[in-house]
């Protein structure tokens, strides 16, 4: 099936949308590449996401990070933007650094009713985007999460302790959900008890 999946890709010229960081260094759009992977990082350094360490703590246990890449396209198949994201190797988390780790997510049956509801009352649904969601929360642990950068064009790797909820952690998503439900109530909404993700 990957295979199949490939060749449909080439077919449509977006083979390599999503490269490893190694393909990505080595190929010939690298400096796009290392801007998109510098904005994501000045990104996370503006919104406090960690505080740089000169070293881990004597016995620290610590968590890795990747960097994942998409070449974005127009419809018409052209590049929009180079596209990097910091994850979190939420999958190295020892379980004492996580708590929570559930949220709710809307039902399909609550979005058409509200769909059918607002086409029968004569509604316009407005629907946005929260840029960096996660990183909006601040991140809650029994203990500090210590995680390490790769660094990038011969760069050091850079070590730091986690302060936001990001991407990749196993508590993000709790973490996005508790900040929005106390958003969502300070603003007068009240979650239904047919599902918490709908709020009138």
């Amino acid at each position: 099936t990957k295979k199949i999946a490939r060749k449909a890709k080439k077919k449509q010229g977006y083979a390599g949308d999503n490269p490893t960081l190694k393909e990505a260094l080595e190929s010939v759009e690298q400096d796009e590449w290392v801007k998109a992977i510098q904005a994501e990082l000045r990104q996370l350094s503006e919104k406090d996401s960690w505080k740089i360490l000169d070293s881990l703590p004597r016995g620290a246990k610590w968590i890795p990070a990747h960097f994942v890449l998409k070449r974005k396209r127009q419809a018409d198949g052209s590049v929009d933007k180079y596209k990097a994201g910091l994850v979190a190797g939420g999958h190295m988390q020892l379980p004492t650094m996580y708590d929570k780790t559930t949220s709710p997510t809307a039902c399909a049956e609550s979005i058409r009713l509200i769909f059918a509801l607002a086409a029968k009352m004569s509604l316009i649904p407005r629907m946005f985007d929260v840029t960096g969601a996660y990183l909006l929360a601040i991140l809650e642990s029994p203990v500090p999460i210590y995680m390490i950068i790769p660094g990038i064009l011969g760069q050091p790797s850079t070590i730091v302790q986690i302060l936001k909820s990001l991407y990749g952690l196993k508590q993000a998503g709790y973490l996005w959900h508790k900040l929005l439900h106390s958003k969502l109530l300070e603003v007068g909404l009240t979650p239904t008890t047919a599902d918490p993700c709908v709020y009138t």
